[in-house]
Formats: C-alpha cells, sequence, structure tokens
C-alpha cells in the first residue's frame, strides 16, 4: 500500500524485504534516488501525503525502533 502510494506521488518505487537471518520482524526497503537532493526533497513531500502519513500512523505504535536510514553510492 505504501509503495503504491509513493509512486502515485512520483517517487521511485520502494522495494520490500523481509530480513531471513537477524533479529525477528524487521523489515528492509529500497528506493533509489536520481541524486541525495531529490531524496531530501522528497522527505516534505511523504510527511504532506496523507495517504502515506496514514500508513505509518498505524505502523509506527507496533515498532519496537521505527527505521534506520542509510544512504549508499555506486561506485
Amino acid at each position: 500500500m505504501v509503495n503504491k502510494n509513493t509512486i502515485a506521488i512520483g517517487l521511485p518505487e520502494m522495494k520490500v524485504y523481509r530480513k531471513f537471518l537477524g533479529p525477528h520482524g524487521t523489515v528492509v526497503t529500497t528506493q533509489e534516488w536520481e541524486s541525495i537532493e531529490n531524496y531530501n526533497n522528497s522527505r516534505d513531500i511523504v510527511r504532506q501525503t496523507k495517504e502515506i502519513t496514514s500508513i505509518f500512523e498505524k505502523i509506527y505504535p507496533l515498532l519496537d525502533n521505527t527505521h534506520i536510514t542509510e544512504i549508499l553510492e555506486s561506485a
């Protein structure tokens, strides 16, 4: 649902993975961005999109930790 809404507002597809090993219940998501500037600009757009924030409001209270953001750059 989040991915559909993310694409609908013009942001890159979000891929969702379930960890095979490691802490129970961990989900990893990835998105490919054209630049770090585009990623940074997207944060305000996401926070202003009720279709996305309403999903986060349901998920976050259930989590021990919310998220860790890592930015990887291709060589």
